[in-house]
């Protein structure tokens, strides 16, 4: 996924500030419940004095950290371990050298047992954000390479070992004893007993899509031994599936070009076998790539994909049939990344082409996304956190899967990866699983750096588990499906009726630091480390007591729709009067497909307002009804009534569908939109202020109320207020010069992030001169600012001043590499009023062509355009 991309800021701050009413748990500066407190040593016995260490553990769950003094309930002698056979299970083990001991030299484990175990050490760096009290915090945060000694531990520190075992598919069930020995160059050695207790099933692969972006960069592409080891980590790490991003394309184009027709790339192709070979590609289970060259980044893509329908129809029946041909798993083409839902109509026509052709499509997206646009994808991949009973029913009735993804829990602990890709997928019934990122720049669940292989982070360690915990509940589902009449099976479902009744839907709560990326939150918290164990021991009793059906290990097919691919398909190009017609049908899918068709009519359609408004009281067709309402606009007046009653539902995404067709009907309905801007989700509210940037200045009257949302009580919680915000700068910036009154407000909200918030600036630029009383604020911050924010606040002062100061060192920010393609953007909004540095925009411009920066010269393009008219 591309990062700092201008279109996407909106949705990935504010996915960092989602909560769900009534789930606070704490104040925002309580110290996250899983940081270990800083204690005394106890008092140690004459051997432990004499050796100068000693050996503790703790589960993997929490972290071990270098200041940690062991308690005297974690030094043991012996250590149980217990899998199924082709399962890995992690043990993490600390050596605590004595404070009043010398430092320990050439510290050493070893492990012996007729099981394969690999050993790796933990390495630190400094936490991510400063903590009251722990000034020198680090974290296990930078990958564990494979080692089996420290060369030196400090006296007064903890060192810590990861161990994984494995039990093989066709390991001996039953007790495997061992021994686990550590030594030092003084003190002396320790031995522990092991033993590891080896169940007699094999836990079945995963049955959905459980992948990693990945980028192939670096020495990855000139190593190909380098490249099978990535993809045999990630199969051993519980992957069936992959999101890979393909820059040149998996397509080479034909000599006999002229006939249209396409051969896959021989690197890619060699990958294909590479992940089949591992293991982490298989029939049955699709691989998700985002081809450039053919899906694009931006609408209408270049090369196949701009060619039209036709082309796109060509191209997807090409991979199906290299796909059957090969034997290869299904290829899912995934289309703009995260789109924004203040898509042109541009984008609208593209991803519709997409959808009508054999392919199946996808993308992430955002809860609002997914409402506005989901149903242009046969893959919605929504962010954790944002999906909703009703979301995930809506996508099935259209024939579509949902999936989940995040992109923030990478520098988080075990706990919360393990919640995310365990019980919360399990719980809410995905039908996949995506994580950004694999690797990345510093980013990412396994450090690339040299050249023996990846090198696990705990937080990759912890995705494993959580798939682990879905590979056995799933177990145990199947195992009650082939004994459904039995007394075990339903005990064992009604306790798993329980805990999928507890699934934790929203993922966010007031506490949790800056989302769920801070280390030492627990994602769900109701649930404590220990928790999970025992959650697992369980199912595996009842697993053991039911027996495993052969059918286990089978892929599930997928599950078929009788919707139409692109659900309108059966009434394009059919008069208004047969869509209402279609509307009386006693079959949903007539019903849906001829409100999904009045949809795409537009104005057209207002005939059939009254009918569309009768489908709101259906959930099965009242969200394409809702399209239509307002795609129609103003003359879907009459049916606002029944709208402003869907803002009560129980469910927000249908509130978000309400928010956005409000927005379309325009002036009429500003005050039940007021309403929606008071909701208590915050994609409601965000809903609610994309709804009135739609109205533009007509939407001047809302703007007490956004104000209000503005100066929110400053003993709010941070995540509250950033929500409130974002929800009124973003209409603000629409309302432009008739929001006036809200400059003291943005005043006071840009001052209280420091300058930090893009979206404030942009606001101010919008109203402009107006917006005067800004400028000494702006002036003061624009110097100290070193991130994505400076350009937005230079490029405010030019709007307000008109003075072309602030617009050279705008353009001078170009040239920055992390986010030159907002400023792009900023001039193509600009267009004419920055002719000034043409020179500048145009220099950079053919840069980014060279570099092939497409990302930077379309934006460039439209701003070199507008600035010669």
């Amino acid at each position: 996924m591309l990062r700092f991309r201008r279109p996407l800021i909106l949705v990935i701050v504010l996915l960092l500030t989602r909560c769900i009413s009534g789930s606070a748990t704490a104040a925002e500066d309580t110290l996250p419940s899983l940081l270990p407190r800083q204690t005394t040593e106890p008092r140690w016995n004459n051997a432990e004095l004499e050796k100068g260490y000693v050996v503790y553990s703790k589960t993997y769950l929490t972290p071990l950290l270098t200041y940690q003094k062991p308690e005297r309930s974690q030094i043991q002698s012996r250590y149980s371990i217990r899998l199924a056979r082709d399962e890995y299970e992690p043990l993490q083990i600390g050596v605590y050298a004595l404070q009043s001991s010398q430092a320990l030299a050439n510290v050493r484990i070893e492990c012996t047992l007729d099981l394969p175990v690999t050993i790796r050490t933990m390495e630190l760096r400094d936490f991510w954000k400063k903590v009251e009290g722990y000034p020198d915090l680090q974290v296990p945060d930078k990958g564990m390479p494979e080692g089996s000694g420290f060369d030196k531990i400090e006296p007064a520190t903890t060192r810590v070992f990861w161990l994984t075992f494995y039990a093989a598919p066709d390991a001996k069930p039953g007790l495997h004893k061992g021994k686990i020995r550590i030594s030092a160059d003084s003190g002396g050695a320790t031995e522990l007993d092991l033993a590891v207790e080896v169940l007699p099933f094999v836990l079945p692969k995963a049955d959905i899509p459980f992948g990693m972006y990945y980028y192939a960069v670096g020495y990855v592409l000139k190593n190909r031994n380098y490249q099978k080891g990535v993809f045999h980590d990630m199969a051993a790490h519980g992957m069936t599936s992959i999101v890979q991003y393909v820059f040149d394309s998996v397509w080479e184009q034909d000599p006999g070009a002229s006939t249209g027709k396409l051969t896959l790339d021989s690197t890619f192709a060699q990958d294909c076998l590479d992940m089949q070979e591992a293991g982490l590609a298989r029939q049955g289970m699709p691989l998700v790539f985002k081809d450039y060259k053919v899906a694009g980044i931006e609408p209408p893509p270049p090369g196949v994909g701009a060619q039209g329908d036709a082309a796109k129809a060509s191209a997807a029946r090409q991979y199906a049939d290299h796909v059957r041909r090969n034997r290869l798993p299904e290829f899912i083409i995934y289309l703009k990344d995260e789109p924004s839902v203040d898509q042109g109509p541009e984008y609208f026509e593209w991803a519709a082409g997409w959808k009508r052709s054999p392919i199946r499509t996808a993308t992430a997206m955002s809860s609002e996304a997914a409402c506005q646009l989901g149903y242009l994808h046969d893959v919605q991949i929504v962010h954790m956190g944002g999906i909703s009973p009703e979301l995930i029913a809506e996508a099935k009735r259209a024939g579509n899967e949902v999936w989940t993804y995040n992109h923030e829990l990478d520098h988080s602990g075990p706990p919360a990866n393990r919640y995310f890709s365990g019980l919360y997928t399990w719980g809410l019934g995905l039908k996949g699983n995506q994580n950004w990122i694999y690797f990345h720049s510093t980013n990412g669940y396994v450090a690339p750096e040299g050249g023996e292989g990846p090198k696990p982070k705990p937080a990759w360690e912890g995705r494993r588990e959580g798939v682990d915990d879905y590979r056995y509940l799933r177990l145990l589902d199947n195992c009650i499906a082939a004994r459904p009449d039995s007394p075990m099976a339903r005990e064992a479902a009604a306790w798993l009726g329980e805990v999928r009744a507890s699934t934790d839907w929203s993922l966010y709560h007031e506490g949790a630091g800056s989302g769920t990326r801070d280390y030492f939150q627990l994602m769900a918290p109701r649930l404590r480390p220990d928790d999970y164990d025992k959650l697992r021991a369980k199912a595996a009793t009842y697993i053991l007591a039911l027996g495993v059906p052969q059918t286990a290990y089978d892929v599930p097919p997928r599950e078929t729709s009788k919707a139409a691919k692109y659900e309108a398909e059966p009434f394009m190009g059919k008069s208004v009067e047969q869509c209402i017609a279609g509307l009386q049908s006693t079959d949903i899918y007539q019903r849906r497909a001829a409100a999904s068709a009045l949809a795409l009519l537009g104005k057209e359609a207002a005939p059939a307002a009254s009918s569309l408004a009768d489908c709101l009281g259906n959930r099965d067709t009242r969200l394409p009804a809702l399209r239509a309402l307002g795609a129609i606009g103003p003359e879907s007046a009459a049916a606002l009534k029944p709208m402003a009653d869907l803002l009560r539902h129980k469910d927000y995404f249908v509130r978000i569908a309400v928010a956005f067709a409000l927005g379309g009907i325009g002036a009429d309905a500003i005050e039940p939109l007021k309403l929606a801007l008071h909701d208590t989700h915050p994609s409601v509210i965000r809903a609610a202020g994309n709804a009135f940037a739609l109205m533009g200045p007509a939407a001047k009257p809302a703007v007490p109320d956004l104000i209000s949302l503005l100066v929110r009580p400053s003993g709010e919680l941070r995540k509250g207020r950033e929500m409130h915000s974002r929800a009124a700068t973003v209409a603000i910036m629409a309302i432009g010069p008739g929001a006036v009154d809200a400059v003291p407000a943005l005043i006071t909200y840009y001052r209280s992030e420091n300058g930090n918030e893009p979206y404030a600036a942009e606001a101010l630029a919008s109203i402009g001169p107006a917006a005067k009383d800004a400028v000494p604020t702006l002036d003061e911050y624009a110097p100290k600012l070193n991130t994505h924010c400076r350009p937005f606040t230079l490029y405010a002062l030019f709007r307000i001043t008109g003075k072309e100061l602030y617009l050279d060192q705008l353009a001078d920010t170009l040239w920055t590499e992390r986010y030159g393609y907002c400023v792009a953007e900023l001039f193509a909004k600009l267009g004419v009023s920055g002719k000034p540095v043409e020179a500048k925009v145009r220099k950079r411009y053919n840069e980014a062509m060279e570099k092939k920066q497409q990302n930077v010269f379309e934006p460039l393009t439209k701003a070199l355009k507008a600035m010669s008219e």
